[in-house]
């Protein structure tokens, strides 16, 4: 178990035209999806992402928050709110107009724990700033799957 989170491909970015083939997209999450099975084994979901990035592990997560935890504070958090609240969760989103706050969350913890951060901390940290810039360029949300 863990947290594994998404950014799907914008249509525009698909490498097959959505009309022709019959897909749909999910508007909140921007997933494309098909109801026909066959379609779904010509277009696999990885051909549909922009990006998917396993987080950590339950284990990993805790330690995360744990060493964030202090540097976050009380303080209102799209980190905390969004990403860090439950070591394992499913279908929530980081919604286009947090992506900006988030970004300058990750920066300052990157800049406030330097090379005091621990691997795994480093790790997410730096693989939380890919999930944003994909999410930017694709205009769609982080989905955790």
């Amino acid at each position: 178990m863990g947290l594994i989170a998404v950014v799907y491909r914008a249509k525009e970015n698909l490498p097959f035209d959505m009309e022709k083939e019959g897909a749909e997209v999910d508007v909140r999450t921007g997933a494309i999806y098909f109801t026909d099975p066959e379609k779904k084994k010509v277009h696999p979901r990885e051909e549909r992402q922009a990006v998917r990035i396993k987080l950590g592990t339950s284990h990993e997560i805790v330690e995360v928050s744990k060493e964030l935890g202090p540097m976050l504070g009380a303080a209102e958090s799209v980190l905390t709110d969004r990403v860090l609240y439950d070591y394992s969760h499913s279908g929530d989103i980081v919604e286009q107009s947090e992506l900006i706050p988030l970004d300058v969350e990750l920066q300052s913890a990157k800049d406030r724990l330097g090379s005091r951060a621990s691997k795994i901390t480093a790790k997410f940290l730096e693989d939380m700033s890919v999930l944003v810039r994909a999410a930017q360029e694709q205009r769609n949300p982080i989905v955790f799957v």
